[in-house]
């Protein structure tokens, strides 16, 4: 799976200086721990390991996310960020150039993520795909990578752009292929601010 996320880097992210796009890529390893024990688990996000905590909805919170990408809802601000994140390219193990706040929300039923993107400079995003199931090469997007078997052999993709155009696709060929043909249930919505980009998504 290590050389599947460096292809993504490798012709996604943005050269300094450029307005190449860049990817944004979150490789969630035991998303299974947050399901069934809520208690944290592991974040790699450019080869390093964090801890990551899930901040789980009161049991009977009812539509408690508006996915419209702006995070204004008050249960994200009690949601605590993962991280320290780290690079993958150019420089492995570094901090990124540009800050990235990841959350995540748990209800009984549904996984939320919260993304903000800050952009020094905003007016370089790439940003011109709208419908489902396009690649997104070639233009900024977050993506995530969740490994549910710790194998990294297999898994799924979901990946959103500032347009929140939609990617999804499973893991396979031992952990250095994709296969975009699988469609999952899940949904999502971005929002441009003047500082950058934001995406909810939820994954049922």
């Amino acid at each position: 799976m290590k050389k599947l996320i460096e292809r993504w880097f490798s012709r996604s992210r943005r050269k300094k200086g450029t307005s190449q796009p860049e990817t944004r890529l979150i490789h969630l390893l035991v998303i299974f721990s947050f399901l069934l024990g809520f208690g944290g688990g592991s974040l790699l996000a450019g080869g390093k390991t964090a801890i990551a905590r899930v901040f789980v909805l009161p049991e009977k919170t009812k539509m408690p996310i508006k996915l419209d990408g702006r995070l204004t809802e008050s249960w994200w601000s009690q949601a605590p960020p993962l991280g320290p994140l780290t690079m993958v390219e150019p420089d492995e193990g570094a901090p990124p150039t540009e800050k990235t706040v990841v959350k995540i929300l748990a209800s009984a039923d549904t996984l939320y993520f919260g993304l903000i993107c800050y952009d020094r400079q905003p007016e370089k995003i790439v940003s011109y795909t709208m419908q489902r199931d396009a690649q997104l090469r070639g233009e900024d997007h977050i993506k995530i990578v969740i490994d549910p078997f710790l194998n990294g052999r297999t898994g799924y993709i979901f990946a959103v752009n500032p347009n929140g155009a939609r990617y999804d696709a499973l893991i396979e060929k031992e952990g250095e292929g994709e296969n975009p043909q699988w469609d999952g249930i899940w949904e999502a919505a971005a929002h441009r601010f003047q500082e950058g980009w934001s995406v909810e998504m939820a994954l049922p």
